[in-house]
C-alpha cells in the first residue's frame, strides 16, 4: 500500500485529539483596592468566604486590602488565558498588566505569579487546603512581597477566618 501523508490533515485530527482532551478553565478577573501592591492569596473551597461572582462567564475575585481572599470558588484546574488585574472596579482605564516575563520592570507595577499550591491539615495530606498566589508591584515590591508569602501559614489563616465566623 501506498500512503500519501496529508500534513494539514494530519495537524487538524492532532489538534482536535488534543483539544478534546483538554479541559478549559473559567477566566479569572482580580480586582484589588486602589493602589495595592503585595501578595494576592486566593484561598478556595472556604465555607465562609466570598460569594462566587461572574462577569461574563469569567470568575471575579474581589481582593480585600491585606491581600488575603477566602473563596467558596472550587479550583479552576484546565486551561484558561493569563487573568486580569484591575484597581477598584473592572474599568480599561484600571487595568494592570500581567506578565509571565522572569525579568519585572524596576519602575512600573505589573501584576505576575499563579502559583497553585496546597497546605497540609493532617499528616497524611487527606485533608488539605488549595490556593493559588499573585503579586502586583514594582520588582523591588513583588520581591518584597514573595518574602512575606513565603512566611504566610495557610492553614492558620483559615482556621483564624473560621475562628472569627463562628465556625
Amino acid at each position: 500500500m501506498n500512503f500519501k501523508i496529508n500534513i494539514p490533515v494530519l495537524l487538524f485530527v492532532a489538534l482536535s485529539v488534543f483539544a478534546g482532551c483538554g479541559r478549559s478553565g473559567e477566566e479569572a478577573i482580580f480586582v484589588v483596592p486602589e493602589n495595592y501592591t503585595g501578595y494576592i492569596l486566593v484561598i478556595y473551597d472556604q465555607e465562609n468566604g466570598a460569594e462566587k461572582e461572574y462577569k461574563d462567564k469569567a470568575r471575579i475575585y474581589r481582593i480585600p486590602s491585606n491581600g488575603i481572599l477566602l473563596s467558596k470558588f472550587p479550583t479552576n484546574p484546565g486551561w484558561s488565558d493569563f487573568p486580569k488585574f484591575y484597581y477598584r472596579n473592572i474599568d480599561q482605564e484600571n487595568e494592570i498588566r500581567f506578565t509571565m516575563d522572569r525579568e519585572l520592570p524596576a519602575d512600573t507595577v505589573i501584576a505576575t505569579g499563579g502559583s497553585s499550591g496546597y497546605a497540609s491539615r493532617d499528616s497524611e495530606g487527606k485533608k488539605g487546603i488549595r490556593f493559588v498566589q499573585y503579586y502586583i508591584g514594582t520588582k523591588d515590591q513583588i520581591d518584597e512581597a514573595y518574602e512575606e508569602a513565603e512566611n504566610l501559614d495557610i492553614v492558620k489563616l483559615v482556621d483564624t477566618s473560621q475562628t472569627r465566623e463562628g465556625l
